[in-house]
């Protein structure tokens, strides 16, 4: 009995990414499950991308090749993007920089927005999810003491503010 190629593509174990700086490529080594012989998949990566674009770059990467990259993270593959146009000088994946968002461009702000909304979409507890907890109250211990809404500090009538 011969597979379908939709059921082979659905059968591939993919083992490892590999990137190529020139030409710029993307390498996945995976398995097919089917046969157990090893292949590689290359994938073509423009490096003209800005750091607000890489990330809509790797999720169009992602549509593109769904059979070769669903199960890597976009995060993964927005870093491999990355070190492909730096040059090999990408930045540990958990530091972030601090950069003011008034003096970027709107192109950049726009990014980031999208970033922050996909992490809070991620982060995101419904209504119909199993850990969701209607109406929910938590009580926050202060980590310093704040002078500011003391009693002692009493308004009476003749003071102006």
């Amino acid at each position: 009995q011969v597979s379908s190629g939709r059921n082979r593509r659905e059968g591939m174990e993919p083992e490892k990414l590999a990137v190529k700086r020139s030409p710029p490529q993307l390498s996945i080594f995976y398995t097919q499950n089917y046969t157990r012989r090893r292949h590689d998949f290359k994938i073509d990566v423009p490096v003209g991308a800005a750091d607000y674009e890489i990330e809509s770059l790797a999720e169009s990467l992602q549509e593109e090749n769904p059979q070769y990259l669903k199960r890597v993270k976009t995060e993964q593959l927005s870093r491999l993007i990355k070190y492909i146009r730096d040059g090999g000088s990408v930045p540990k994946p958990n530091t972030r920089e601090e950069k003011n968002l008034n003096k970027v461009s709107v192109e950049e702000l726009e990014g980031t927005k999208k970033a922050m909304n996909k992490d809070f979409v991620k982060n995101k507890v419904n209504p119909d999810d199993p850990d969701y907890v209607y109406d929910k109250q938590v009580d926050f211990e202060g980590t310093e003491d704040n002078d500011w809404d003391d009693d002692d500090d009493i308004v009476d009538d003749d003071d102006i503010f």
